[in-house]
């Protein structure tokens, strides 16, 4: 990790989106040295499957949520709460053009803990933060001062198209 810029990826299951990240940093996937799991949501391990396919890099997840990731276990059902048709057709149709209909599971895992330095670059240090699933967490890396919440908390709201800091929609436990 030369800076925060080198950080951060979220991706639906094609996995273009983070290879253009990379290219647009000077990297590929061959300088990827882990990928942290903020949780077990689809939306989030689908695209961990390929890299490790094709690198073999790790991907890190706390142990809560392994059986989600692995498409083995569900997650308890929240509610979806208040929904407006555009905001969520606009998700649904963003999330089935990049792969979201064709998730497969992210089986080579490896868990993390609370408080765990992992030994890769940038020493990112694990929160766990249960809410949204009971293995969210959060990834805070010292050497950056840069804080990563995954869906501990959102700004925009894709069933609603609210905007503003608050809690992801689905969120278990939201209080």
């Amino acid at each position: 990790m030369h800076g925060p810029q080198d950080a951060s990826h979220s991706d639906p299951a094609d996995g273009k989106g983070l290879r253009a990240e990379l290219a647009a940093i000077g990297k590929s996937l061959d300088d990827v040295r882990a990928l942290i799991l903020t949780h077990g949501d689809t939306d989030h391990i689908a695209f961990a499957a390929r890299p490790h396919r094709e690198t073999g890099i790790a991907a890190y997840i706390h142990k809560a949520d392994v059986d989600r990731a692995r498409l083995t276990g569900k997650k308890p059902n929240s509610g979806w709460g208040p929904v407006k048709i555009g905001p969520l057709a606009g998700f649904l149709w963003y999330s089935a053009r990049r792969g979201g209909l064709r998730i497969r599971p992210a089986t080579e895992l490896k868990t993390v803990a609370d408080n765990e330095a992992l030994d890769v670059p940038g020493s990112p240090r694990i929160i766990h933060t249960p809410g949204h699933t009971p293995g969210s967490l959060a990834v805070h890396v010292p050497a950056f001062d840069v804080l990563f919440l995954g869906d501990t908390m959102t700004t925009r709201n894709v069933l609603t198209g609210v905007t503003g800091p608050k809690p992801a929609p689905f969120t278990l436990e939201p209080e």
